[in-house]
Order: structure tokens, then C-alpha cells, then sequence
């Protein structure tokens, strides 16, 4: 009795609950200035993997190799619910994880007819891909 006592008394202080993906954003009132609203579009988001040949090889600073290079594109979506909202996980400087709910459909359609302009954001030396999630969906939209 002692024993299953005990196992649950550490089962209860060790176990860790798992959360669902945070939202971090809600509906913006209609008084908002034109370009911080959403835009017209659906947004799709898609991960790839891109290979930037014979770059400078920060082992040794002597040869070259192939950097691989992972990217997470947003872009228009056909309307429809189609595929599943996006989650964004990552860890933080403290080992912590997180999962952080977007707006955007994860391997969505894009939108087949139109031209886009094409912008990149550079999440700066310690970020990582998806840490200005929020900004690649809305500049998507329009």
C-alpha cells in the first residue's frame, strides 16, 4: 500500500502535462489601420529543404561542402479547408519546448493564377525558421 502510495505521489510531481499548440493571437477589431489586417488570401506554409553547393566549410575554413538549408515558405492558398492549421514547435534558449497554433494550412494548394512578389525574412543570427511565424502568414495574405 506504501508502495502504490509513494508511485503516485511521484507520478503526480515528475509527469509532465501535455499541452495543445498556444494560440497566440485573436480577431483584431475593424478600427485597425488597412495593412494590419489580413489580407485577401488563404496561406498555405510548406517546409523545404534546399542545398546551397560549395559553401565554406566552418569546421576546418579551408575546403568548401554542400550547406543544407532548411526553409519554411508561406505563401497564397486556395480557399477550402483543405489541410491542417500549422503548428510551430521549437525549444526555447532554456531547453523548454513550445507549440505555438498559426492560421496558415500546412501543405496547402497555392494559389495557381496571379503573380506575387516574392520576401524574405531573416530571423537574425539566434532565431530560428519559424520564430516570425505570425509575420511570413499576414504578409502572405495580401
Amino acid at each position: 500500500m506504501i508502495t502504490i502510495r509513494f508511485g503516485l505521489i511521484l507520478l503526480c510531481c515528475f509527469s509532465q502535462p501535455v499541452l495543445a499548440a498556444e494560440q497566440l493571437f485573436t480577431s483584431q477589431p475593424s478600427m485597425m489601420p488597412e495593412l494590419a489586417k489580413s489580407g485577401e488570401y488563404q496561406v498555405g506554409v510548406k517546409t523545404i529543404k534546399v542545398t546551397n553547393p560549395d559553401q565554406l566549410n566552418t569546421t576546418d575554413f579551408s575546403s568548401t561542402k554542400d550547406r543544407v538549408l532548411t526553409l519554411e515558405v508561406w505563401y497564397p492558398a486556395k480557399t477550402g479547408k483543405t489541410a491542417d492549421l500549422a503548428t510551430y514547435e521549437g525549444v526555447t534558449r532554456l531547453h523548454k519546448p513550445f507549440s505555438l497554433q498559426g492560421e496558415a494550412m500546412r501543405d496547402a494548394m497555392p494559389v495557381e493564377e496571379g503573380a506575387f512578389p516574392l520576401i524574405v525574412v531573416s530571423h537574425g543570427y539566434t532565431g530560428y525558421r519559424t520564430i516570425m511565424f505570425y509575420l511570413g502568414e499576414h504578409l502572405a495574405s495580401h
